[in-house]
């Protein structure tokens, strides 16, 4: 029910910036899961009711059930803003029915840079994600490395704060001005609308 009103709320936050009268160059938005979609959609309103677009969204594992798969008018994407970055940190599923056995992130690169944090892959395709030492995985985590949902606003918020984050063998560490720099992200990962930056934790164990 809750994905059903991500537009109006989107809409709501376009009405205000209009209103408002700020500058759509210095507006980024920031939200997690349903709050990504969200923020997409006022990208969207905003550019179709003043034919400019806001400066950047910032999607924290953009909310996948009942999301992905649907045509880009409905979901956060790259046409939502000047720069749209995604932070990927754990693998859902477009059926909300399913989200009790996987997780529920945007597997699919959406945005103009797709950060996947800890990513297990095989080839390009995305298995899960590595979040915990193996040392602390236990029971049926073992059995299914979805990741963390909350763990994309955690992240931020440690790099908001200054933190910077020790990469494994990747010769790249994340902070703030990595993140938002384009030349990170320059994985060899299928995608459509960017680039794509699978990033691996210096203290995190992959599956």
């Amino acid at each position: 029910m809750s994905a059903a009103y991500t537009n109006v709320v989107g809409d709501e936050i376009a009405e205000y910036i209009i209103n408002k009268r700020y500058d759509p160059s210095n507006v980024t938005l920031i939200g997690h899961s349903l709050g990504a979609q969200a923020s997409g959609d006022a990208g969207e309103w905003y550019r179709a009711k003043t034919g400019q677009k806001l400066g950047g969204i910032i999607a924290l594992d953009a909310a996948a059930p009942l999301f992905e798969g649907q045509p880009n008018i409905d979901i956060v994407d790259s046409t939502d803003a000047t720069n749209v970055i995604g932070i990927h940190t754990s693998k859902g599923d477009p059926s909300p029915f399913k989200t009790l056995f996987t997780g529920f992130g945007f597997v699919a690169p959406f945005a103009h840079q797709d950060l996947y944090v800890n990513p297990i892959r095989g080839g390009s395709a995305l298995i899960g994600y590595g979040h915990l030492d193996l040392k602390e995985r236990e029971g049926f985590d073992k059995l299914r490395p979805v990741g963390d949902h909350g763990y994309a606003y955690k992240l931020l918020n440690r790099l908001l704060n200054g933190e910077n984050v020790v990469g494994f063998n990747s010769g790249k560490n994340l902070n703030w001005n990595t993140l938002n720099n384009v030349t990170s992200y320059s994985d060899n990962i299928p995608s459509n609308t960017g680039k794509v930056w699978d990033f691996q934790e210096k203290n995190k164990q992959l599956f």
